[in-house]
């Protein structure tokens, strides 16, 4: 017998404690949904810049000008897209997270994030005709 003091006798059949990865786990759904309003507000703040920069008085108002605004606006939100996808399924790969999980992280990061740039496609739009619509 041991004392109560004593480590209790390791079985062979055991499994170790380290031999499961430690780290943090991260939730896909809420990880995605904060991503999507982070990257939904860096694209806001990508129009406004882009809006500024292409100010009214230096190109002229009308629909060349909403049609320029609306590509260049689908091209910083592919950028924010991707950068933000690959930091989110970084993060969650460093996790040891699942496939699953990191299929699920993308999931509703890219609803999340295409459904709320419509309305932002929309207003470069209205920036670009200076409302001439």
């Amino acid at each position: 017998m041991y004392r109560l003091s004593d480590h209790p006798p390791d079985k062979p059949d055991s499994v170790r404690p380290d031999a499961y990865p430690t780290g943090r786990k991260f939730a896909p759904v809420p990880l995605g949904i904060f991503s999507a309003f982070l990257g939904l507000s860096a694209q806001f703040f990508g129009m406004f810049l882009m809006a500024w920069g292409m100010a009214p008085t230096s190109i002229g108002c009308g629909p060349e000008r909403a049609v320029s605004m609306t590509g260049v606006q689908l091209a910083i939100a592919a950028v924010i897209f991707g950068a933000i996808s690959f930091v989110g399924l970084g993060i969650m790969r460093d996790a040891h997270e699942s496939s699953l999980r990191r299929r699920s992280y993308l999931l509703t990061f890219g609803i999340i994030y295409v459904l709320g740039s419509i309305p932002l496609f929309a207003a470069a739009a209205l920036l670009g005709s200076c409302f001439d619509f």
